[in-house]
């Protein structure tokens, strides 16, 4: 594939994007086991075609990250371009396409890695080729750098070492995934995230004692598991106060939330902004300890002398140890336990945001959506972001303007099965369909399309609703074949994985009313 030359028309440049991203995507780096050098090294083959000499790099031969640099004057900033290569498994059996083929439907592409973060990483390596073909020099360097294993990060041959042992990759910005997401909120007004740091992470035991016994004769154990379950559910039921940083108090005051009333008022109201800052918010403002595990070592026909609570645990940028212990013993409440830290907490680095950089990236979203604003935001997750930040204090964002609202990401292009029959007893055969869904405020779906699969011109549109049960039935209009009849949504609710079920009803004449289900989950 050819690296595009200078000043080529912007749909091309989209063109170039989306082919790029269909070949990395057939490039299957799941990790475990990653193997991400295939992709680094096809990347490198990309790049050389714009007279870019990219350089692999990395303790792993089959784990390299790919290092391409275009020199700059030495006027201005240097600038990092990231993107990671592998993508988390996706088995064959969850999926309604191949999931590495990556597939084109309806201007689409479907595929593992096409949102994270494959679709990125193409668009930063046509834009970096466009660059290096560049008549003129940036003022700065321009790095791009496509690392491994940041999926996992549990084998030290990506960000991490990198990092540590290349000084030379050191930059004073950098772009990373996290961030793009538009969001339409109550009132109209209308926000684009930019990451500017992430929580701490780490991986803890809480290890309770019983007396044990043998399953047989329970009376005479103290079964600990009792225990465990009554401290798991004190976990789900806490939670920490809430902290705001000075910049995520500045950007909510600013949106118009009660800040002065305190940090507790401000998450209150952000979270009935929008679905997703709901979620989003809370927990980029408070510690979390959540239980993801159970363990007791011990054959099903014995009570267990301990069990072991395995939590993940999500600290903010300047917690430590300490406040994740007085977090748990607040929880617990009396209960006797052991907390033990699985590995160090990693991470919670921040970037601040009165930078050039990042004034920069309020312009373009000025230019392209006025009246919208940069709302910055803390990833609950981990981001590579971290090494950057830690190792040469690089002020790294993550931003990737798309300007997507996350179910047109994470739902556009989704697949769903129906399972439809008629009243008549007469049953049909399960479809496949396409779902264009975007999210609103106030948890409202507006359902853009709904079209079935190899028949184009059978499309069920024109459908609001709300999530959660659906009080007030709506009803929008079902056309195939020339003939259109009203459907009714009966039902709908969203999943507990980010997916959606719909509940539906339309005549087909002749004393026949379909009734169709729809279950989906996100496809990246």
């Amino acid at each position: 594939m050819a690296a595009p030359e200078q000043a080529i028309a912007p749909d091309r440049l989209r063109d170039e994007v989306r082919e790029l991203t269909r070949e990395l995507i057939r490039i299957d780096t799941s990790n475990p086991p990653g193997r991400e050098s295939v992709a680094a090294e096809f990347l490198a083959g990309y790049l050389s075609e714009a007279g870019v000499e990219a350089e692999l790099a990395g303790p792993d031969p089959e784990r390299l990250s790919l290092i391409a640099r275009v020199a700059g004057t030495g006027e201005g900033p240097s600038l990092m371009l990231m993107a990671h290569t592998d993508v988390v498994p996706a088995p064959d059996a969850d999926w309604t396409v191949p999931p590495f083929a990556g597939e084109l439907r309806d201007g689409r592409v479907i595929g593992r890695g096409a949102a994270d973060m494959k679709g990125e990483l193409a668009a930063r390596a046509v834009a970096f080729a466009a660059i290096a073909r560049g008549e003129d020099p940036p003022a700065g360097d321009v790095l791009l750098l496509a690392e491994s294993d940041e999926e996992r990060n549990t084998y030290d041959v990506g960000m991490s070492w990198l990092m540590r042992e290349r000084a030379d990759l050191r930059c004073d910005y950098a772009l990373n995934e996290g961030g793009g997401i538009l969001l339409e909120l109550a009132g109209g007004r209308r926000v684009v995230t930019i990451s500017i740091g992430e929580k701490q992470v780490a991986s803890l035991r809480l290890r309770f004692h019983g007396r044990a016994g043998h399953a047989s004769v329970p009376a005479g154990a103290d079964n600990v598991l009792a225990r465990a379950a009554d401290a798991v559910r004190r976990l789900l039921s806490h939670d920490a106060p809430a902290r705001l940083t000075p910049a995520i108090a500045a950007a909510l005051e600013g949106l118009g939330a009660p800040v002065a009333a305190g940090a507790e008022a401000a998450v209150e109201w952000a979270a009935g902004q929008h679905p997703v800052l709901a979620g989003m918010v809370p927990a980029m403002t408070r510690l979390t300890v959540t239980p993801t595990g159970l363990k007791t070592h011990e054959p099903a026909n014995v009570i267990p002398p301990f069990a072991d609570v395995i939590c993940d645990c999500r600290a903010l940028p300047g917690q430590g140890l300490d406040d994740v212990r007085e977090h748990v013993e607040r929880a617990l409440d009396g209960i006797e336990h052991e907390l033990e830290l699985l590995e160090p907490l990693t991470g919670g680095t921040a970037s601040a945001i009165d930078t050039p950089l990042y004034r920069v990236c309020e312009e373009h979203v000025r230019e392209r959506l006025p009246g919208a604003e940069l709302l910055p935001v803390v990833t609950p997750g981990f981001t590579d972001s971290h090494w950057v930040r830690a190792a040469h204090g690089t002020v790294a964002y993550g931003f990737a303007p798309v300007f997507s609202t996350p179910l047109d990401v994470y739902l556009g292009g989704m697949l769903i099965k129906n399972s439809a029959q008629c009243a008549s007893g007469a049953s049909t055969t399960p479809y496949a369909y396409q779902l264009i869904v975007t999210e609103k405020a106030n948890s409202t779906l507006e359902i853009d399309q709904i079209t079935l699969e190899g028949a184009t011109d059978c499309i069920m549109e024109g459908i609001t609703l709300q999530t959660g049960r659906v009080r007030t039935m709506p009803s929008g209009n079902y056309s195939c074949g020339g003939t259109t009849s009203p459907v009714n949504i009966t039902d709908m609710r969203r999943t507990s994985n980010g997916g959606i079920e719909l509940a539906w009803t339309a005549p087909l004449g002749n004393g026949c009313i379909e009734t169709g289900t729809f279950s989906g989950t996100p496809q990246q």
